[in-house]
């Protein structure tokens, strides 16, 4: 048999197929063709993680898996906060000319799921652990339903901070 790991695979997804891209997907595709080569036969179930942003300055990582389509549609859970932000006039922001301080109240931390055909199918994650993008991934792989009556059945699927917006 013919085995292929890393950006020469195609693999199946929840959205037909693709290319494999990335380290992560490379050496999950590896482990996979590895195994297989050695007489098992797995299948490659891995959803991959699409894209970390992380804005360091601002305390801020934003996590992306599986299919965030905007036209599908969506339910999130957020932890709302307060943040302190600061304005300046100069536009240069080397020596501020003048300073406002203010408390914004924005989401500190959520997930948002994509849902199709009554399953979840993606994620987007804003300030979560590690373990909150595994158990995601893992709500795409098991096709976790939603009952678009009740869709704050997701709630528990990943664990979201309770709200601290009324704290001072």
């Amino acid at each position: 048999g013919v085995y292929v790991a890393g950006e020469a695979a195609s693999v199946p997804t929840v959205d037909g197929r693709r290319l494999i891209e990335g380290e992560e997907d490379a050496w999950e595709s590896g482990f996979r063709a590895g195994r297989n080569m050695s007489g098992e036969s797995t299948l490659y179930r891995h959803v991959p993680k699409l894209d970390r942003c992380e804005m360091q300055k601002a305390n801020v990582s934003l996590d992306i898996v599986g299919i965030t389509d905007p036209t599908l549609p969506s339910v999130g859970f957020w932890a709302m906060g307060r943040w302190q932000a600061e304005l300046t006039d100069n536009e240069d922001d080397q020596k501020p000319s003048q300073t406002d301080a203010f408390m914004y109240v924005g989401p500190r931390s959520g997930i948002s799921y994509t849902i199709r055909d009554g399953a979840v199918v993606g994620a987007v994650l804003l300030n979560m652990p590690t373990r909150a993008v595994t158990m995601a991934r893992q709500a795409i792989k098991d096709k976790i339903s939603v009952d678009r009556e009740r869709p704050e059945s997701l709630r528990n699927v990943v664990q979201v901070d309770p709200c601290d917006s009324g704290k001072m």
